[in-house]
């Protein structure tokens, strides 16, 4: 064994022999430190010799084991600093777990990491820590600086008096606490803690905000990952230094979490190691097997980031290919925007305790690499997560709001004029605003308070804010709005028109009917970014947030988090983010999370040409309204990416969340991509081609439906596709004021023509307690509907669960395809449209019928020479009361006299377990033709089938299909041209991915002309 120095480190080398060695560092905790809260056990290990592995990390504390180590992470810097060693053992090198030094003892301690490779080679390092506990407790769930005060003693921070609350007891104190800067973690440590006094027991302060409280709720029933959690980092949080991004996740019996993946700003980042003990998961799930061994953590490193807005995004994958994914706005913060400081240095700064925060003014960061330096003001808060002080924010100017009318009595020629002759009233927030304006961007962010708490009311708007400011109206750290803004005769309260612009924890009160509390606006065609809106309480405003009205925006990095926002009168946009006046926005890693929106909306709208939107994330809203995106108006050639996931939307009409096209036909070739993961959802999610050659994609996936439904159509326009994939959801009904529940309802057109539609339904559980009188339809499928024309939709059902509450009256059917149907003024035929598709290992259970196929069906109009290609395999249907499966070639209302005629069915019926099987041509010009092979009959013997035989597609509906090929093939060729010109990698490859999916379409499409199966493909796609 021998030492080198690398990394800036000593480090133990493992000879095991002339060809082998094993390398290895335990990089934190270092020897002799003070350690307190929750902290990463980190470092790293590699062998020299390729195809050699690292086998097994261990946890030991005073001479115990405690628990394996997640090994091995991606560790880009050891594959930089050892260049001459298997580039794959030293880039997956990384191990770390996170660790609560809470569960300590106070004093002394021995941490030790153990490594094995394959090979045999061992290597232990063990450093000695003093585990510090404020109050002597585990885990402290609030910690009060009211009456607190700080000053400095050399280096060090010291607090007297502030006060801690005890988690599990309840148990308040109140303790003196010494701080100090460690470089290793980038942030302020506990190093000494006394208590002086038992404190009185305090209630925690109401949330008056009303947002949601970080609980984690399983998935629906169907989805795969029920259990997991994202602990840290929160929605809204101030990220810097070296922190612990970490959480939970519980893989099903029979599986295991196979990835657990970091992305920043969409881009990956880093693996990360799982899975670790936690006994808290399993005392919570005392049901699941794999809850003990469910933590993942990882050390990151905010300085890495620039100062500003970030989206961070982790995936979790198990065993089945099942995926999860988190998603967190936050704003990063580091002294001087350094990357990596050698040392924060506080000997001439000062310490004060204001606004419930630990205020150090004067800070100097030294950068390690460069050795720049930067003086700085510094905010730190309490973080439960982290159980420390965590900077909250960073500012090079300080100012505090004393006056709170709207005077402007004093010199507003700059900041430094203002301090020192601020008029008779003292500093109102209009002075401040007009004095930091007027020194610009360049000056650097300043930090404004407020010495009182109290309302302002103006009569004209405020001054547009020109600088980089971060306004915070908690005057005492509580986390509830001291600030109210009145508002008087304004329509607009802050206006933004700068970078860098945080406001913060105030109370919007409108009185216009047009009242917006925050909006950037009337900009002339610069940039903007890391704008943020956090935590404010808006009551009966038209707009809490807008953008609107620009000239060519170039907007990124929003972030609107754990707001309360309320509209009084009906549900106006509440949040609106919109394009501009004129052509070619640009808008990109926009966030919207954790808000609670009361009778009002959520609205992404595209209503200009060229427009790129993307990164963008809505999560964890609770609306009481809807949830609106893509191309309302009259937009062309745009495009949209945007992620929803576990919101709580309910509105009292039918639909609260839209994806749609453009409603202006003459406007064109916008593409649309969504995914809807994990809500939930009081009421339906609406998927619509408005326009002309719109491109849709959606994946519909783990999200719990009450009352609501996916119904995706294509309606006034023509040469639409849209993409919809319906995963792992859960659709209850029990509604008693509609007549009718279609919880999963696809339509190739509505009202449009030379549509096209590719659709996979799978593993989706869909049910009801519908009172009597009630009709259902588990998933109904339709070529065209109303006045349409050669549409087609495409696809596979297949392993969904359908099980209704039956009862001798009402209409309930599990599955619905129809080529053509004839819905509407009577004047409109629905002609010459094509339903496609296999429904395979579904259960239908307690239905009047369980599959229906029409080939044409007329409810109060024409249906002409529609067709289906239909095949059931291997399909459960049980307890119908009349007909298992039906496949009828024409078919009317009972007392309709519309035409109904030339519509074909020809279906594959195969191995299928059901309550008989009806095949009949129907009413006199409509053909079914069925082959029937394998199925078990658990009715007694077929009521009434028909058995016909399969000729193969018509040459009319070859060419028809021909003519979508040639449709889809034409998107796909400017899906690609639309790609080239995309400068964000990961979106190009997005819309390239797009690309090959509608190119196999083609393939597909080719194949199913010259008479494969769908089957047969379906099969030839999984492998």
């Amino acid at each position: 064994m021998f030492v080198v120095l690398v990394l800036g480190f000593l480090h133990l080398i493992s000879m095991q022999s002339a060809h082998a060695a094993l390398m290895a560092d335990l990089e934190g905790p270092t020897n002799n430190q003070p350690v307190s809260g929750i902290g990463i056990i980190r470092g790293w290990a590699f062998s020299d010799s390729a195809g050699v592995r690292i086998s097994q990390a261990t946890l030991r504390i005073d001479g115990k084991d405690i628990t394996a180590i997640p090994c091995c992470s991606v560790r880009a810097d050891v594959q930089s600093a050892f260049p001459q060693f298997p580039a794959e053992n030293t880039r997956n090198s990384g191990f770390g777990i996170t660790f609560n030094y809470g569960n300590l003892t106070a004093g002394a301690h021995t941490i030790a990491v153990t490594i094995q490779d394959s090979s045999g080679a061992r290597f232990e390092r063990a450093h000695t820590v003093t585990v510090v506990k404020a109050g002597d407790f585990s885990y402290i769930d609030r910690l009060n600086l009211d009456g607190a005060s700080a000053e400095r003693q050399g280096q060090d921070v010291v607090i007297a008096g502030l006060r801690v609350r005890d988690k599990a007891s309840q148990q308040e104190k109140r303790v003196n606490a010494r701080l100090r800067w460690f470089q290793n973690t980038q942030a302020l440590g506990l190093v000494e803690a006394s208590s002086s006094t038992a404190a009185a027991q305090a209630a925690t302060p109401e949330n008056k905000l009303g947002t949601k409280a970080e609980k984690v709720q399983p998935t629906s029933a169907a989805a795969s990952l029920q259990y997991a959690a994202l602990e840290s980092p929160n929605h809204g949080d101030t990220g810097s230094g070296i922190a612990v991004v970490r959480g939970w996740a519980v893989a099903p019996a029979g599986r295991a979490i196979q990835r657990v993946q970091l992305f920043v700003d969409g881009e990956p980042s880093m693996t990360i190691p799982c899975c670790s003990y936690r006994s808290d998961v399993a005392a919570a799930l005392p049901g699941e097997s794999n809850a003990a061994n469910s933590g993942f953590g990882v050390t990151f490193n905010y300085g890495n980031l620039r100062a500003g807005v970030h989206s961070m995004t982790v995936e979790i994958e198990d065993s089945s290919g099942a995926l999860r994914k988190f998603v967190r706005g936050i704003l990063v913060r580091n002294p001087g925007d350094f990357s990596f400081l050698e040392q924060l240095d506080l000997g001439a700064a000062q310490v004060r305790i204001t606004g419930g925060q630990l205020v150090i003014e004067g800070a100097l960061a030294r950068d390690k690499a460069t050795g720049q330096t930067a003086q700085r003001n510094l905010r730190f808060q309490w973080n439960n997560p982290a159980q420390a002080f965590a900077l909250s924010e960073e500012s090079v100017k300080d100012a505090t709001v004393a006056d709170l009318s709207c005077n402007v009595d004093g010199d507003t020629s700059s900041l430094e004029n203002l301090k020192n002759n601020p008029g008779s009233s003292g500093i109102s927030l209009v002075e401040l605003i007009t004095a930091i304006n007027r020194a610009g961007a360049g000056s650097g962010r300043v930090f404004i308070g407020f010495e009182r708490e109290g309302s302002i009311t103006c009569s004209n708007d405020f001054p547009e804010i020109n600088a980089p400011i971060s306004i915070n109206g908690d005057i005492n750290g509580d986390g509830i709005p001291d600030i109210d803004i009145q508002g008087g005769n304004r329509d607009r309260t802050f206006k933004v028109r700068s970078s860098d612009v945080t406001i913060q924890q105030f109370s919007f009160q409108g009185v216009s009917a047009f009242f917006r509390a925050v909006g950037i606006y009337d900009h002339d065609g610069l940039g903007i970014s890391n704008v943020a809106v956090l935590n404010n309480k808006m009551t009966n405003v038209y707009r809490g947030f807008s953008v609107d009205l620009y000239d060519r925006l170039t907007l990124s990095n929003l972030l609107i988090s754990n707001n309360f926002i309320s509209n009084e009168d009906d549900n106006d946009n509440v949040i609106e983010i919109e394009t501009s006046l004129h052509n070619q926005d640009h808008y990109k890693n926009l966030v919207v999370a954790n808000n609670r929106i009361e009778n009002g909306d959520i609205a992404i709208d595209l209503d200009k040409n060229d427009a790129i939107i993307h990164d963008v994330s809505i999560i964890d809203n609770i609306v009481g309204g809807n949830i609106r995106m893509g191309t309302f108006l009259s937009s062309a050639r745009s495009t949209v990416e945007i992620v929803v996931i576990g919101n709580q939307v309910n509105s009292p009409n039918g639909w609260c969340m839209f994806l749609a096209g453009s409603s202006d036909n003459s406007q064109s070739n916008n593409t649309l991509l969504a995914e809807f993961l994990d809500n939930t959802i009081s009421c339906g999610l609406n998927i619509s081609g408005e326009g002309n050659n719109e491109l849709i994609q959606a994946v519909v996936k783990g999200n719990r439906f009450l009352n609501g439904e996916v119904i995706s159509y294509n309606s006034s326009g023509g040469n639409n596709t849209i993409i919809t994939d319906i995963l792992s959801n859960q659709f209850i009904s029990n509604s008693v004021s509609s007549s009718i529940s279609v919880p999963i309802s696809l339509n190739g057109g509505s009202g449009g023509n030379n549509n096209k539609v590719i659709v996979k339904i799978h593993d989706n559980d869909l049910s009801d307690s519908l009172p009597v009188g009630k009709n259902f339809t588990g998933v109904s499928i339709n070529g065209g509907v109303g006045a349409s024309s050669n549409n087609i939709i495409t696809g596979e059902i297949t392993y969904n669960r359908i099980n209704t509450l039956n009862n001798s009256q009402d209409y309930k059917t599990g599955l619905s395809v129809i080529g053509g149907y004839g819905f509407s003024t009577k004047d409109y035929i629905a002609k010459n449209n094509t339903a496609d598709m296999l429904a395979n290992n579904n259960e239908f259970r307690n239905l009047k019928d369980g599959v229906k196929v029409f080939g044409g069906y007329s409810k109060n109009n024409s249906s002409t020479d529609n067709k289906v290609f239909s095949e059931l395999h291997s399909n459960l249907v049980e307890n119908s009361r009349t007909n298992g499966i039906n496949i009828i070639g024409g078919d009317r209302d009972q007392g309709s006299s519309s035409t109904v005629v030339g519509n074909e069915i020809q279906a594959k019926v195969t191995n299928n377990v059901t309550d008989g099987i009806v095949c009949k041509d129907n009413i006199p010009g409509n053909t079914a033709k069925c082959v029937l092979s394998g199925n078990t009959d658990t009715s007694g013997g077929a009521k009434s089938a028909q058995a016909g035989y399969s000729t193969g597609m018509s040459h009319s509906a070859q060419q028809q299909l021909a003519a979508h090929m040639e449709q889809i093939g034409i998107k796909e060729q400017q899906l690609r041209e639309r790609a080239a010109t995309i400068s964000d990698p990961r979106l190009q490859k997005r819309l390239l991915d797009l690309s090959d999916r509608l190119y196999e379409m083609q393939h597909k499409m080719s194949a199913r002309m010259a008479g494969v199966p769908l089957s047969a493909l379906s099969d030839q796609m999984e492998r």
